[in-house]
């Protein structure tokens, strides 16, 4: 059986300040999430990675826990409504500079043609809330990143392992089973904000290790 992290309050999260993937070029960053409930807001922060001033990228739940895309402060629904409870597989996946996929349990479902081309350089990243305050009260488990665009056939198998199956690009491999500690051996662990638990149930995966 896998276990999570849990975020219940707006200062639970992760973060990153420093040697932060660049979100201009080809990326993919993926993992398994769990709404455990909705906070009401309008916008319930799952991941974003800051590049300064009025650029990111991000994902994030709205207040009617439809599964939107923020690059640059263009938002857009996939369309998807998330079920409390119900865990999801989810995935950025940048592949030119003016594309940026959202890819649910393995199927694409929305593609943001914002340019993220003549960012500063990337400053911060975070899971379950960000520096302006907003956040999601929810599950997080097996949590990986690469600094390029890995093919639809690979993430479906990252999808179901509960480590690192392609480690070619691979920034960091992140399990969240009972801490937050990067396991690809690159020394880019997150730091734990506020209060979070590592007890409850995680997704029903159990290939790769």
């Amino acid at each position: 059986m896998t276990t999570s992290i849990r975020f219940d309050a707006s200062t639970d999260g992760l973060a990153c300040m420093s040697s932060v993937f660049d979100p201009e070029l080809n990326y993919t960053w993926a993992g398994w999430f769990r709404l455990a409930a909705n906070n009401g807001t309008a916008y319930q922060t799952i991941a974003i990675v800051y590049c300064g001033g009025s650029a990111w990228d991000a994902l994030y739940v709205d207040a009617s826990r439809n599964l939107s895309v923020d690059v640059n402060g263009t938002m857009a629904s996939t369309g998807d409504v998330l079920t409390i409870g119900t865990w999801y597989h989810l995935a950025l996946r940048r592949t030119a500079t003016n594309a940026l996929e959202v890819y649910l349990d393995g199927t694409l479902t929305h593609t943001v043609t914002t340019s993220a081309s003549g960012r500063n350089a990337p400053s911060s990243m975070y899971l379950g809330l960000e520096e302006f305050g907003t956040w999601v009260n929810g599950n997080f488990a097996f949590w990986r990143l690469w600094e390029a665009s890995i093919t639809t056939t690979e993430l479906a198998t990252e999808k179901d392992a509960t480590s690192a199956q392609r480690t070619t690009n691979l920034y960091a491999d992140w399990n969240l089973q009972a801490n937050a500690s990067d396991q690809s051996g690159n020394g880019r662990g997150w730091t734990e904000q506020g209060t979070v638990a590592y007890t409850e149930a995680g997704p029903s995966i159990g290939s790769g290790g």
